[in-house]
């Protein structure tokens, strides 16, 4: 298979997995009633399940995790360079973004079902930015083993301030556009595209 062939068995994938999942999840929002219900200040006129990006999650976990599957030899931990989509390294630095959209994740589906403060949402970006922003993969050995990366402590900290402040107000500015159906997934699938045409994400 070769890295194009392989490049939109992986588009593919994922848009099965993630409508598959979104599906389920809808299902089970509804049966559980986790759904915001039509008044005068919405334009919906049936209930809609509030916790459709759980499913969405789920779908880019299953399908990252398939990635790895057939994208890699298990018993020898080496990949296929044919279908070298990724390597190593952003292999890892996916990892790290899943961990940190776990975070983000987890205090949506709370404040989406239990509500909760501002403050503590804030939080929690904090905490998931900085999870991103904090760890740095710089080498692989072919097992499992990270290696910080080495920079004066001040430089590091001040990247670390920089990057994490930037992560945390690119997602509340995404919330703030997300009053009017279909904006902020616009925006953000129109981000992304270019994103993934430069291959500079």
């Amino acid at each position: 298979m070769t890295i194009a062939t392989a490049s939109w068995v992986l588009v593919l994938q994922t848009f099965l997995t993630t409508l598959g999942s979104v599906f389920v999840v809808k299902q089970v929002g509804l049966r559980l009633g986790w759904v915001d219900r039509p008044d005068d200040r919405k334009i919906h006129q049936a209930p809609i399940v509030t916790i459709g990006g759980l499913g969405i999650f789920a779908g880019l976990l299953i399908s990252f995790l398939l990635l790895f599957v057939w994208s890699g030899d298990a018993q020898t931990r080496r990949w296929d360079t044919t279908t070298f989509v990724i390597t190593y390294r952003e292999y890892a630095h996916l990892c790290l973004l899943f961990v940190s959209s776990l975070i983000l994740v987890a205090i949506g589906f709370w404040d989406d079902t239990r509500g909760t403060s501002p403050w503590i949402k804030l939080l929690f970006q904090v905490a998931a930015a900085a999870t991103f922003v904090g760890l740095r993969v710089t080498s692989w050995s072919g097992e499992f083993q990270l290696y910080f990366e080495t920079v004066p402590l001040h430089e590091y900290l001040i990247r670390f301030v920089i990057l994490t402040g930037w992560i945390v107000l690119l997602l509340n500015a995404i919330n703030l556009i997300d009053g009017l159906d279909g904006l902020a997934a616009g925006v953000i699938g129109i981000a992304s595209f270019w994103l993934m045409m430069a291959n500079r994400p």
